[in-house]
């Protein structure tokens, strides 16, 4: 589990900007794109990466689970910290020499493409939602989970401040307008039983996202979510206690974490705000407003008992266990994190940190609003989680996410099950055909394939496709190059074509984060001795050693001609370790073992000089504290 990676993402949040430990890059405007050639390393890593860089936004292609390419956009600083830092990788930055107007179509082309797959994939969970809520109707024991139903709890019992919200709503709507509706929306869900998502046209490629709503899937997904909400207003329930980061747990927030008179202020303007945005949606047309209701009436109790108690209360923002599957978040146990216990401490007291100094902002702003406060509670719940985490025999969930939204699930079963089995029958097999088809067509269209699309052919394929041709693109990209020609497949070779055929203002190597540390020590003095104890891992004060590294003794992104003696040694290295592990297994589950089979394979390329390994870091170098 790839710990340090995911861990390093709790503390330094994405509204933080963390610049990677390898000095001053040269300015980049708001437009200004760069060929980001990322060098290659151990695991997934082993063929480089690359990537689009405009202003401090970051465009790049990835693969996960499900075997697509997935378009990815993130901040620079992030960006740079997973990999030049993290991962230990080189960048190559290649400034591009075109115009601002150019720069903004290829932009706009990348967002719509992202938009688009976001939308796609969307489609694909609603139609899975439909497959699972047919199979809940035909006996399957288990229930339909949906985003934002564990945020308020069904109790027995009625919350104050829930009470005086559906009491405002019976004054602004009238007192049979909540049980008017949650009737009519029921009665839909009901009509539905008998119906089951058409897709007449797929029609992925055409670089549109897919209206919201246009399927019964999505259909189904909206009325439950918003029937679960009209109900849960109606009923006036109250919070679930596990939604909230609440005083009285073992770590709390803060010692005397009071509310402060300016914070008094800004929260009680949320509050009246909140009940605005309930009162508006309660009436809306808009189809998919049930999980806006949930997640605004849900903020809105925290808030008042954050004035009631006079100490903030916010909604968890990290995602429950539940959504873990979805590949939102990951769940690190508790005895995988007692080695990184002191790493963690340090995590904490940054996270405290960051989270202090984003309530300090928030609050100190001249209207609080939904974008501050929603940075709080994701600040405030990384902090709490992993400093329970650091303090206590706990889990941790980790979510490189951002924006993190409150979003607890919570199950949900069909009322009714249509006696007419054998109609019931074929819905659920539309439902998963449906399900296959539209799984299919995006294989089709966004699948991975090694040579002719992958993270190096798709982004010059996005690229070019902002243009009207070949001959456009050419002229503003100052060249001509097609996805795939020349072994561009191969990312380094992309960055040298691109260098070669296009416009190109300036080309900058930033250093992986070891050799700018090596570079760093060398300057203090004593070079050759620097050099010898730098060039392997057991002397190595540039390198600490990460638990996702495997075994290795020497550093061969050194001279060419020293590599095949060096790769003859790490070999007998790993095998060294395989045969020690293999005695070890009972006791580690395998873990040096693995890590021995991993430092002999990645051992072979340096046989004849090729260097993929540059070693991982765990952590990432903490940043100092600003002064008071």
């Amino acid at each position: 589990m790839r710990v340090g990676l995911l861990l390093t993402f709790l503390a330094l949040l994405p509204a933080v900007s963390v610049r990677a430990a390898s000095g001053p890059l040269p300015p980049i405007g708001a437009h200004s794109v760069e060929l980001v050639g990322v060098a290659a390393n151990t695991g997934g890593a082993s063929g480089g990466h690359v990537a689009l860089r405009i202003g401090e936004r970051v465009y790049h292609f990835q693969t996960y689970n499900d075997g697509l390419l997935h378009l990815t956009r993130e901040g620079w600083p992030q960006f740079e910290l997973r990999y030049a830092v993290l991962d230990n990788r080189s960048l190559r930055l290649t400034r591009l020499d075109i115009e601002r107007q150019a720069s903004e179509r290829i932009e706009s082309r990348l967002s719509l493409r992202y938009t688009t797959q976001r939308a796609e994939l969307d489609r694909l969970d609603a139609l899975v939602l439909e497959r699972r809520w047919r199979e809940a109707m035909m006996g399957d024991p288990d229930a339909v989970r949906l985003r934002g139903l564990g945020l308020l709890a069904r109790a027995e019992h009625e919350d104050p401040d829930a009470r005086r919200l559906r009491a405002s709503i019976a004054e602004r709507h009238g007192t049979a307008f909540l049980g008017s509706e949650i009737a009519s929306v029921a009665e839909e869900i009901r009509a539905s039983s008998s119906q089951v998502t058409v897709l007449v046209s797929l029609a992925l490629p055409s670089g549109e996202a897919p209206p919201v709503g246009a399927i019964a899937a999505e259909r189904l997904r909206d009325r439950l979510l918003l029937r679960e909400a009209l109900r849960a207003l109606a009923d006036a329930r109250p919070l679930a206690e596990d939604s909230l980061i609440a005083p009285g747990r073992e770590q709390p927030l803060e010692a005397g974490d009071g509310l402060a008179p300016t914070e008094r202020v800004h929260l009680e303007a949320f509050a009246a705000a909140l009940e605005d945005t309930v009162l508006r949606l309660v009436s809306s047309r808009r189809p998919d407003r049930g999980f806006p209701l949930l997640l605004a009436a849900a903020r809105y109790q925290a808030v008042l008992r954050s004035l009631s108690a006079d100490r903030l209360f916010l909604l968890d923002a990290l995602p429950d266990r539940a959504l873990v599957e979805t590949g939102e978040a990951m769940i690190v146990e508790a005895e995988e994190l007692r080695r990184h216990r002191a790493a963690l401490v340090q995590v904490s007291s940054e996270a405290g940190r960051i989270y202090r100094a984003i309530r300090a902002e928030a609050f100190g702003a001249e209207d609080l609003g939904e974008p501050g406060y929603n940075r709080l509670e994701e600040a405030a719940s990384r902090y709490l989680d992993v400093r329970e985490a650091a303090h206590g025999d706990r889990p941790l969930r980790v979510s490189v996410v951002s924006p993190l939204i409150p979003a607890r699930s919570g199950l949900v079963r069909p009322e009714r099950i249509d006696p007419d089995g054998a109609l019931q029958a074929r819905l659920l097999g539309s439902a998963r055909e449906n399900e296959a088809r539209y799984r299919e067509a995006l294989e089709a269209v966004h699948g991975y394939r090694l040579l002719t699309s992958n993270c190096a052919t798709e982004l010059v394929a996005s690229m070019q496709s902002a243009f009207s041709g070949d001959d456009e693109a050419s002229r503003a990209l100052g060249g001509e190059l097609q996805p795939g020609e020349a072994l561009t497949f191969i990312p380094a070779a992309l960055v040298h074509q691109v260098e070669r055929r296009w416009s190109v203002t300036s080309s900058h190597v930033q250093p992986s984060r070891r050799k700018q540390r090596v570079s760093e020590l060398l300057a203090e003095g004593q070079p050759l001795w620097v050099h010898l104890r730098e060039s392997n891992t057991w002397s190595s004060q540039a390198y600490e050693g990460a638990s996702r590294d495997d075994a290795f003794f020497w550093f061969t992104d050194g001279p060419v001609l020293a590599r095949p003696l060096q790769g003859v040694f790490n070999l007998g290295y790993g095998l060294l370790n395989v045969g020690l592990g293999a005695v070890a297994a009972p006791f580690d589950g395998g873990h040096r073992m693995l890590a021995g089979l991993r430092g002999a394979f990645y051992s072979v390329p340096e046989l004849v000089g090729v260097n993929i390994r540059k070693g991982r870091y765990d952590f990432p170098p903490l940043p100092e504290a600003p002064e008071d």
